[in-house]
């Protein structure tokens, strides 16, 4: 009997290392999706603006108005092409941040946006110099990104 039950204290420890192995990968996973996730966001809105910093170019508002505000939900570009004006407009729908180029004339649909990544929300608020971006991931989590803007609309 002494050989069976070192065998069973064996068999029971291996199978409690593996499962104590298997919930500590499975944490570290998600961690890094996360992580990676939160990055890719933030990174993402930065480069975005970054490249789009040019004067008299850009605006914050909300996306079915497509007024300027000093708050509000998208983020637009302004790009004329030929005799046409163009926005490209970042914004949050269905859980995931969204990029859209349309004409300015036409009427915006959050569906044609090309999906990023996910996220629960996000809000852009204009002060002046600074671009403040409040992003709202999917653990629920909040981060404030502000971004300097070189150039400013009217200078």
């Amino acid at each position: 009997m002494a050989p069976f039950f070192l065998f069973a204290f064996f068999a029971i420890c291996v199978v409690t290392v593996l499962i104590i192995g298997v919930k500590l990968y499975r944490n570290q996973s998600e961690r890094d999706i996360n992580g990676y996730s939160n990055r890719t966001v933030s990174q993402y809105i930065t480069t975005r603006i970054r490249q789009g910093d040019k004067y008299d170019s850009f605006f914050v508002g909300d996306f079915k108005a497509k007024l300027p505000k000093s708050k509000g939900d998208t983020f637009f570009f302004t790009e004329t092409l030929g005799d046409a004006e163009y926005y490209t407009c970042i914004y949050c729908y269905d859980g995931y941040l969204c990029e859209l180029f349309a004409p300015a004339s036409e009427e915006f649909d959050p569906t044609a946006g090309e999906r990023i990544v996910e996220v629960n929300d996000v809000v852009f608020t204009d002060n002046g110099h600074t671009l403040t971006v409040d992003i709202t991931y999917k653990d629920n989590s909040v981060r404030s990104l502000i971004l300097y803007l070189r150039s400013q609309r009217g200078e």
